[in-house]
């Protein structure tokens, strides 16, 4: 089985419910108790940004300090065990690619979601993402990109092995 590189819209909703928790109110996230069952069978990655933009988004919505946060980030490789990913890349590199994409793709959105898809393309990795916009347009430029619903029926066939 190969491995997948989550976007972090996949995985925000796992801190969502963890963070949640800390203040006593546990939710119902079937995302992030998939990725927890999912994770015995299917090989996860993650990178820098992933972390960055958890940090950034639990901090600046969830108004949680940096203990905390890292606390929760550690809790979260221990729970799902993803394989870190070092992105070797300069920013002049991954950006020369990102203008490669969009000089040839309109694209609307922000680039951070390219990001993501470069490092996911660099290492080889199926890239897991919501992002409608990447899914439909940008698989001319690398054919590894699957949405949330595809990582479920994967899984599925992988179970069922």
């Amino acid at each position: 089985m190969e491995n997948f590189y989550l976007d972090t819209n996949i995985l925000f909703g796992y801190f969502v419910k963890k963070a949640l928790e800390k203040r006593g109110k546990p939710i119902e996230s079937k995302v992030a108790d998939f990725l927890v069952v999912s994770s015995k069978n299917l090989k996860y990655a993650v990178s820098i940004l992933t972390k960055a933009e958890i940090v950034r988004k639990l901090r600046s919505e969830y108004g949680l300090n940096k203990n905390i946060i890292e606390e929760m980030w550690n809790g979260f490789f221990l729970e799902i065990s993803p394989s870190y990913i070092k992105v070797f890349q300069s920013l002049e590199e991954v950006y020369k690619e990102i203008i490669n994409i969009i000089s040839e793709i309109p694209m609307k959105k922000r680039v951070t979601n390219l990001e993501h898809l470069i490092i996911a393309k660099k290492n080889n990795l199926i890239f897991v993402t919501g992002d409608k916009e990447i899914i439909e347009k940008c698989s001319v430029f690398y054919d590894k990109i699957i949405d949330y619903k595809k990582l479920r029926k994967l899984y599925k066939n992988e179970e069922e092995r």
